[in-house]
């Protein structure tokens, strides 16, 4: 069926949620072949050489470094600007889940790109500069610095980085505020910070999270949530929430990430030192860059599904607390009942997309979790 507001208005809520993911799936493969062929092709023809000597003019390693980043990045900008306008507008705005303007998308995605250039430009600047000063030992001590600088922009989102997209403000229930603080005081999580987001800004989904580490940490909930949520309903979703921390899977996921990206990077040291050797130049050569990139993307793409079922895991285990310290059956069906259709989640995917896509169980398991549930 040819995708139209016509043929749309046709669909019903389940038809339509499908076709929605689909669709969503359909452009994430075709970026993902975009990727691994434009790493495939800087890292195997002459064009990767080509772009290394437009930058070795600068006879500078730090400037010549980001030329090369900036020309690297140009190209994939070139393919991907298309398909994330496709994916992230198009798409939102025939589905009627947006509330984006072209004007107010493109500013966000501005923001979004230069935010993302200046943080891969510092680590990458660091990164090669290690390797610069530190023939055998860089890899370990760029581990360090990349894992310093995770928990530390781990601190900053909610202090920085959330408020250039959206607003934080007051959550006018007071009842709910209790709720949420009872909660959280019975489970040892002390919650100070309480606000509502924006985000019906951009969108009519709905979301809540914990976000945040020490003192920055706090509860925001979407004002898509309050809105269209009883309060029951989101102390469901907060209880699963709390059931994260009660369970320790921020720390694990902390520890999970430390380990894998040790593994990262000693494979990035073997490479450099094999295509070194090879070719007779330095390892901070950024000639290497696009073979590094490629290693990297198939070793995270191949990760994927193992790290998706691991969280699938854990959201059951989050599912499981909110049942058991809430009591609301009833409240959690309705709860992922209202998701599933203000966000256009197909409740129940082919079982080979939910393992390679979904970070969470399917609603349908998690709402057939609930029923039999006796806690």
């Amino acid at each position: 069926m040819a995708l139209s507001e016509k043929n749309l208005s046709k669909l019903g809520t389940l038809e339509k949620a499908k076709k929605y993911q689909w669709l969503q799936h359909q452009n994430y493969f075709i970026s993902l072949g975009i990727t691994g062929t434009i790493l495939l092709i800087l890292t195997l023809t002459p064009l990767g050489g080509f772009i290394r000597s437009l930058a070795s003019f600068a006879g500078n390693p730090f400037l010549e470094l980001q030329i090369y980043f900036i020309l690297f990045s140009f190209v994939f900008l070139i393919f991907d600007l298309p398909l994330c306008f496709y994916s992230g507008f198009v798409l939102e705005k025939r589905f009627e889940l947006s509330n984006h303007t072209v004007k107010t998308w493109i500013i966000d995605e501005i923001k979004k790109a230069l935010l993302s250039f200046g943080i891969a430009s510092l680590l990458i600047q660091v990164f090669y500069f290690l390797i610069r000063q530190y023939s055998s030992e860089w890899w370990w001590i760029a581990w360090i610095f990349y894992f310093a600088f995770s928990l530390f922009f781990s601190k900053i989102v909610p202090l920085w980085i959330v408020p250039l997209f959206y607003k934080y403000g007051p959550i006018e229930s007071e009842t709910l505020k209790q709720k949420i603080w009872k909660m959280g005081e019975k489970h040892g999580l002390r919650i100070k910070n309480f606000f509502s987001l924006n985000l019906s800004r951009t969108t009519k989904k709905a979301n809540a999270m914990f976000t945040g580490l020490g003192k920055s940490k706090r509860v925001v909930l979407a004002d898509t949530l309050i809105q269209n949520f009883s309060e029951d309903e989101i102390e469901v979703v907060l209880a699963h929430e709390i059931g994260h921390y009660k369970y320790r899977h921020i720390l694990k996921g902390i520890l999970a990430n430390a380990v894998f990206s040790l593994l990262l990077f000693y494979v990035c040291f073997l490479l450099l030192n094999f295509l070194s050797q090879r070719s007779g130049l330095s390892p901070a050569d950024p000639l290497f860059f696009p073979s590094l990139a490629l290693m990297l993307w198939i070793i995270t793409l191949g990760a994927g599904p193992f790290l998706k079922a691991i969280s699938r895991f854990y959201e059951r285990q989050a599912d499981e607390f909110a049942l058991r310290v809430t009591g609301y059956k009833d409240a959690f069906i309705s709860t992922f009942e209202k998701l599933a259709d203000q966000n256009l989640a197909d409740p129940d995917p082919n079982p080979w997309v939910e393992r390679l896509f979904y970070s969470h169980p399917s609603i349908k398991k998690r709402i057939e979790f609930a029923r039999k549930f006796h806690g």
